[in-house]
Order: C-alpha cells, then structure tokens, then sequence
C-alpha cells in the first residue's frame, strides 16, 4: 500500500472488513511488538510522520485486525508467551519482564488481579523500555501499554472476573 493510506481504507476497501459482520476490537500495526489502537484511529494515514505524532510506529507494515469477540486480556496472553519463547535471556529486563507480565495478565484473566498489578504492570513497561539490551526488550512490551490505554475498562472488568467477549470465566460472563 502506498503511503497516505489509511488504516480504514486497508482494513475495509483492501481487506473487505470484519468477517461475518462482526465489529472491530482492535487493531495492532507493527507486528506483535506494536500498538493495539482503537476504532477511532483508522482515518490515521500510514506514514511515519502521522504515525509518529500519535504516538504509535509503523514497525514492520504488519496490520492485524481483531474483532470484538476476542478478549484484550486473552489476546495479551498469546502475545506475551510468544515474547517469552523468544527473549533470548541475555538481560534480565525482558527475559524476566515478559515473564512477569505474563504471569499478571494470568491473574487478570484468572480473576485475581488487584490494583497494585496496574503498577507492577507501569514498573515492567518502564524498565524493559529503558534498560533491555536490543529492540524486542524495548519494544516487547508496547501491546501492553497500549492495551492499558485504550482497553482500560477490560482489565477492570476481568478484576471482577467478567468477560464482555465472554471468553474467560466459567461464570459472570456477559
């Protein structure tokens, strides 16, 4: 796609939209070490420029599309156990970071979690940024920290173990 496109035009116009009427969730641009942006972003044109002033990168090209009936907390957990499997271990920020991000968003999606896990989840974010070796440690936890912007209200509703996907929980789904 050439640049000036706009994510709207590539999910709806190229791709032909959310499969079976579904409605958007969410959308990650730049692989799995990118943002996870919202609806409201896609009249965003693809270029590094626009992209830069909202905060988010290009990274790879990649653009996935989620729909609304996954779980932010679930669709997190398979993006982290990746990263888990792929930190080569040489520093201990991310190979020890994307463990212990895994294992909060374990206690989101078990219910457990508390508001003290919001912090350790900033504490995380802070220094894999700031002190990981290479890119995947600086970049890993990126699909966080947006998540935790713009799906807020999902963590919050899985520390009441809801689900509006209605994917976790064996009860209190919505």
């Amino acid at each position: 796609m050439p640049f000036g496109t706009t994510l709207r035009q590539i999910i709806y116009d190229l791709g032909g939209g959310i499969a079976d009427g579904k409605n958007l969730k969410l959308v990650q641009v730049g692989g799995s070490s990118g943002a996870c942006i919202t609806e409201d972003m896609l009249d965003l044109p693809l270029c590094y420029n626009e992209f830069k002033k909202a905060g988010i990168s290009i990274g790879s090209g990649a653009v996935l599309v989620v729909d609304d009936t996954h779980c932010v907390i679930d669709f997190l957990e398979h993006i982290y156990k990746f990263f888990v499997h792929e930190s080569c271990g040489k520093c201990t920020p991310c190979r020890e970071g994307n463990k212990q991000i895994l294992r909060i968003i374990d206690k989101f999606e078990n219910g457990t979690a508390d508001y003290k896990d919001y912090e350790n989840f900033n504490k995380i974010i802070k220094v894999m940024k700031c002190t990981s070796f290479c890119g995947l440690g600086k970049a890993a936890p990126t699909a966080l920290d947006s998540c935790l912007k713009y799906f807020k209200d999902e963590f919050e509703e899985h520390r009441i173990m809801r689900c509006s996907a209605g994917n976790c929980f064996s009860q209190g789904e919505v």
